[in-house]
């Protein structure tokens, strides 16, 4: 009967011993399982024991310390490029993920102030655009940046030779690339319009006839360009006058150009225009088709919010 109870009494100790390691996880004799080791902090270990810092570890902290040092000095590039190569390594950390997506925001946020710093009053698009795309590089698919490239992008001029006439009325305007062409002062174009007037025969030119008209739709804020006498006609007493009308109003001219006449920039305020005429005009005098006016340099310069 003693023996009975007495082994009746160890089963309880037992149990009670069992019981107490199951619900006293907190005790400093309690050692989890390697699954229950911490991993969110970025170590591993059990309480009460040193931390055990892997190798990944110690790359991921460096890592996003040494980008932040170099956001810190406004250097989001060498920022961005020290995250990634350590990334690539680890892309399963959500530390070294979240690290990159702020990066990526201040990197992209800093070279939009600097393509806007660098477009000024000057609307130097290039130079904005030179900005973005330097970014671009290390980021190709951010979003704010590509709509940045395409804004600054669609504020370049825009060559005449890039729009199609409305309709020519016994004219037209011809343009000529990769063959240079100097005019009677001795300036040199690489690229330039020749005026191909269709009918010689008929010598009551005016408003509207040997005309070239281009619909504009309002959509461009002004228009330069150089109206010359080719070197090879500088001797020709007279190779027409031009003329350019905007919504059938003079905008500028008449150009008379022949022997003696030097080259003429225009800068024309487009900016409430329909529909453009460039006309010429021979005043009752026979011109031959080699010999007519010349254009260079046509460019229309789109509107925008900076412009405007």
């Amino acid at each position: 009967m003693l023996l009975k109870r007495v082994f009746l009494l160890f089963i309880v100790v037992v149990l009670l011993l069992s019981l107490g390691c199951v619900t006293d996880r907190g005790h400093s004799n309690y050692r989890p399982s390697s699954e229950s080791a911490s991993y969110s902090s970025g170590y591993s270990y059990y309480e009460g024991e040193e931390p055990v810092v892997s190798e990944e570890d110690k790359q991921a902290k460096k890592a996003i310390e040494t980008a932040d040092a170099y956001m810190a000095r406004g250097e989001y590039s060498k920022a961005y490029q020290t995250l990634t190569e350590v990334n690539n390594n680890y892309p399963w950390r959500s530390d070294l993920a979240d690290a990159l997506n702020v990066c990526e925001k201040k990197y992209a946020d800093d070279v939009i102030r600097l393509a806007a710093d660098a477009f000024g009053t000057d609307q130097d698009y290039d130079a904005a655009i030179a900005e973005l795309k330097y970014a671009q590089r290390d980021l190709p698919y951010n979003e704010a940046i590509i709509n940045e490239i395409a804004k600054y992008e669609s504020y370049r001029p825009i060559g005449l030779d890039k729009l199609s006439s409305f309709f020519d009325d016994r004219g037209k305007l011809n343009y000529v690339s990769g063959n240079s062409i100097s005019d009677n002062c001795g300036n040199i174009y690489s690229s330039w319009f020749e005026w191909d007037a269709i009918n010689f025969n008929d010598y009551n030119y005016g408003y509207g006839n040997n005309s070239v008209c281009y619909r504009l739709n309002r959509e461009y804020s002004r228009m330069t360009g150089t109206i010359f006498v080719a070197e090879k006609h500088k001797n020709i007493d007279f190779v027409g006058s031009i003329s350019i009308y905007g919504d059938e109003k003079l905008l500028a001219g008449p150009y008379v150009m022949g022997k003696g006449s030097t080259p003429v920039s225009f800068d024309i305020d487009i900016s409430n225009i329909v529909e453009m005429k460039i006309c010429l005009d021979v005043e009752g005098e026979k011109i031959f088709y080699e010999t007519r006016p010349h254009f260079a340099n046509v460019m229309l310069y789109p509107k925008n919010d900076v412009q405007n």
